[in-house]
């Protein structure tokens, strides 16, 4: 099989996939771009200006490089991809949403945070930039590119929201990786 390369770019993002036009990027939605032979589009690398992202192709592991630290970051994924190319990557952030959560990275800090998602969770995150939102009912929920954990607010009666756990997920220390993905 002949490999050709693609490059493409979009509202100053630069999108490259080795064999194929393959692309989620920052500015809030999904595409349907993914290789007939790729169809989850694993393996594949994503990126912007800032910030790569590749989720493996076994996809219970992915890793994250942003050009503020140099260094990949990698995460244990609690569970299959919520659905093929269920990942965006902005400026300074990324995201991958995974049947039971959110992993968010931060560019800034080169740290990977998950928000556990309810059973009933419905749809999709968006990325502009350096921000990450999900709503779910009445909360909404952010990760910035400095961020250290999520946090959110209740849009009906103002109650800010802090994410408990506080842990950052990183593969160099599988010990750390089990307790979250537990």
């Amino acid at each position: 099989m002949r490999m050709t390369s693609t490059a493409l770019t979009f509202c100053g993002a630069i999108l490259f996939s080795a064999n194929s036009l393959f692309a989620q990027f920052g500015g809030g939605g999904f595409t349907d771009f993914v290789p007939v032979e790729q169809q989850s589009g694993m393996g594949m690398p994503v990126s912007t200006m800032g910030i790569m992202i590749v989720v493996a192709e076994s996809g219970d592991r992915a890793g994250a490089l942003s050009v503020e630290h140099g260094e990949w970051k990698g995460v244990k994924l609690d569970s299959a991809l919520k659905s093929p190319g269920s990942y965006i990557v902005g400026q300074g952030v990324a995201v991958i949403h995974t049947q039971k959560s959110l992993y968010a990275f931060g560019g800034k800090r080169g740290q990977w945070r998950r928000l556990e998602l309810p059973e009933n969770a419905q749809g999709q995150p968006s990325v502009s930039h350096n921000l990450i939102q999900y709503m779910h009912g009445d909360m909404l929920y952010t990760f910035c590119a400095d961020s250290i954990f999520w946090s959110g607010i209740n849009m009906k009666t103002g109650e800010i929201w802090k994410d408990p756990g506080l842990r950052e997920l990183d593969m160099r220390s599988e010990t750390a990786v089990e307790e979250v993905a537990e």
